[in-house]
C-alpha cells in the first residue's frame, strides 16, 4: 500500500475532526466512518471548493461538517420548514452554522430560482443530495440542481447502501446513476461502511455545466 502524503494526512485530520463534532456535537445523522471517508474523498477531489450546496439540512450537522472541512467555501442550504421525524428528520431545531440557508421545498421552481439569486454567477463545487429519500424527490433533486455544479465538481447522494424502505428511493436512483455516469466514464465513488449498519455515500464527478 502507498504511504499518504502529508497532504493526505492534513486532509484526513480536518475530515476526521470535522465529522466528530457534526455527530458528537451538532446533530449530524450520518455515520461517523462514512463521513469521515465522504469528507476526505470530496476534499481530494475537489481541493478548495468556493460553492457548497447541500439539500436537506435537518438540524444542520453537515452544514457544520462544510464550514469545518471547507472554511473558505460559501455554503448554501435548502431545506423543510419541518424537520421531524414525519419529514425525515430529527426534530431538533435548525443551526446554520453560517450557512446561507433557503427554508423552502427543493421541488419548487421558485425555491430553485431563490438559489439561483443567491449564487449569481457562481457555479456550484460539491451538491450534496440528502433531503426527500423517494425515488420521485431524490430524482427532482438530481434533475433540478445538479446542472449547477460546474465540470469537475462533484454530487454527493446520502443513504445509497441503506435497507430501510425509507430510503429505498435513494438506493434506486444512486444504481441507476451510478449505471449512467459509469457508462460515460464519470468516476464513480461509494463511501460505505465495513463496520456498521451502512448508509453509504455515492459520490459522482459532474460532466456538467454551469446553468
Amino acid at each position: 500500500m502507498t504511504p499518504w502524503t502529508d497532504e493526505q494526512h492534513t486532509l484526513h485530520a480536518r475530515a476526521w475532526h470535522a465529522a466528530h463534532d457534526a455527530t458528537q456535537h451538532h446533530h449530524a445523522s450520518q455515520r461517523f466512518d462514512e463521513l469521515v471517508g465522504m469528507l476526505d474523498v470530496v476534499g481530494a477531489m475537489v481541493p478548495e471548493p468556493r460553492v457548497v450546496v447541500e439539500i436537506g439540512c435537518d438540524a444542520g450537522g453537515t452544514l457544520y461538517a462544510w464550514r469545518a472541512m471547507f472554511p473558505e467555501a460559501a455554503v448554501f442550504g435548502v431545506t423543510l420548514g419541518d424537520n421531524g421525524p414525519h419529514t425525515g428528520g430529527q426534530g431538533y431545531p435548525l443551526v446554520d452554522h453560517g450557512a446561507t440557508v433557503l427554508v423552502g421545498d427543493s421541488r419548487d421552481r421558485a425555491t430553485l430560482q431563490r438559489l439561483k439569486d443567491q449564487l449569481g454567477r457562481r457555479p456550484v463545487d460539491v451538491l450534496f443530495i440528502d433531503g426527500d429519500h423517494t425515488a420521485e424527490g431524490v430524482a427532482s433533486d438530481w434533475q433540478m440542481y445538479a446542472p449547477l455544479v460546474r465540470q469537475g465538481g462533484v454530487t454527493i447522494f446520502h443513504d445509497v447502501a441503506n435497507d430501510s424502505p425509507m430510503t429505498a428511493g435513494s438506493v434506486a436512483v444512486w444504481e441507476q446513476m451510478k449505471a449512467e455516469a459509469e457508462r460515460f466514464g464519470e468516476p464513480v465513488i461509494e463511501v460505505v461502511s465495513k463496520t456498521h449498519r451502512p448508509v453509504g455515500f455515492g459520490i459522482v464527478r459532474m460532466a456538467g455545466e454551469q446553468a
